[in-house]
């Protein structure tokens, strides 16, 4: 009897056996899986852990292979030991994906943190560089004459609508945008004495 083998008698019932599995005998692929299946579950969870979720796959997959590359059993080995080199071959590939995603997902978080390091350095130097910008827009805005003053803080600093602009301070929107614009340019040269890094 051909060790490992659920089979009763001479090995010759073995091979008969796997001769219907290579002709497509559904009833023999039921038996194949029914006669192995725990056995190889067994296998699964020994490499890859108890109640691993990936060992019934592994199992599956594992018979699902065999049965695909049946035609080239040639009985060297017992049906059992076939199967069970399948299963460990199957786990062996679950191990090395595994390595190779937890090293990749250690990188990847490696490389997040170095990138969120960098982004947190750049948006506080962008930060104290806008705060210091802002500052400077304030101071220049304070010093300017009105009606200059109040259309700039109110356009560019509040950020309101031409229409709002023009109703707060009392004179068409057409007044507002012409007179904007005289006093943006007024409002650059105050920040060009301010801070003339900015126009560099």
């Amino acid at each position: 009897m051909t060790p490992n083998s659920p089979y009763r008698g001479a090995g010759k019932d073995e091979a008969e056996f796997v001769a219907r599995l290579k002709a497509g005998d559904r009833a023999a692929q039921a038996r194949l899986f029914r006669d192995y299946q725990r056995r190889l579950y067994a296998t699964a969870v020994h490499f890859l852990g108890f109640q691993d979720p990936e060992a019934e796959d592994v199992v599956q997959e594992a018979f699902e292979r065999a049965l695909r590359g049946v035609e080239r059993f040639r009985g060297e080995s017992g049906v059992y030991t076939w199967l069970n080199h399948i299963c460990v071959n199957l786990c062996f590939d679950r191990i090395r994906a595994r390595r190779k995603h937890l090293l990749k997902e250690q990188g990847d978080l490696e490389l997040m943190s170095l990138e969120l390091a960098q982004q947190a350095h750049r948006r506080g130097h962008e930060r104290g560089v806008e705060q210091g910008r802002i500052a400077v827009l304030r101071k220049a805005v304070a010093a300017m004459d009105e009606p200059c003053a109040s259309l700039v803080r109110l356009r560019d600093l509040e950020g309101r609508s031409y229409a709002e602009v023009a109703k707060a301070v009392k004179v068409p929107m057409g007044t507002v945008m012409s007179r904007l614009s005289r006093c943006r340019q007024k409002l650059r040269e105050s920040i060009r004495r301010l801070m003339p890094e900015a126009f560099q």
